[in-house]
């Protein structure tokens, strides 16, 4: 594995991360990545890191705690870089930086179909809770996506 560094995400990264994030599917039509960057960089910014080989991005997490659960978004590795433990040390080291401001517990969200990912955090540690998630759009989304 090269050796690669975790920083915070600059403005430069970026196109960048949302060509990885597309490519990693992780952009549906109901999200609009530059909103979520805009938001996330108004709202604690420095949970939101990257890692770089040779000062190009391979790899994201954007995490977030409001006070009583911390939350992992947009973990996202290079195809070409998975299963080298990049991922890992992307959660681990958000872990690190929620569990230094004083986070209890890290939730995250999985679609139950993606049965891959939930080996992963399964094998970090992460258990299913008996939990249903519920949500509601505060902010009108893109008009393509519909439930019914």
């Amino acid at each position: 594995m090269s050796n690669f560094i975790i920083r915070p995400y600059e403005a430069s990264d970026e196109t960048t991360v949302i060509e990885l994030w597309y490519q990693c599917k992780l952009v549906t039509s109901w999200n609009d990545p530059h909103k979520e960057i805009q938001r996330k960089r108004s709202v604690q910014p420095e949970l939101f890191l990257v890692a770089e080989i040779d000062g190009r991005v391979i790899a994201t997490i954007m995490t977030g705690y409001e006070g009583h659960r911390g939350w992992l978004n947009y973990l996202a590795v290079t195809p070409q870089y998975q299963r080298q433990g990049i991922g890992q040390r992307m959660v681990e080291t958000a872990i690190d930086q929620l569990t230094e401001i004083g986070c209890p517990k890290v939730n995250i969200q999985i679609r139950t179909s993606n049965k891959t990912v939930i080996r992963f955090y399964e094998r970090l540690g992460f258990r299913i809770d008996n939990v249903i998630s519920l949500g509601k759009d505060c902010i009108p989304t893109n008009d393509e996506f519909k439930l019914f």
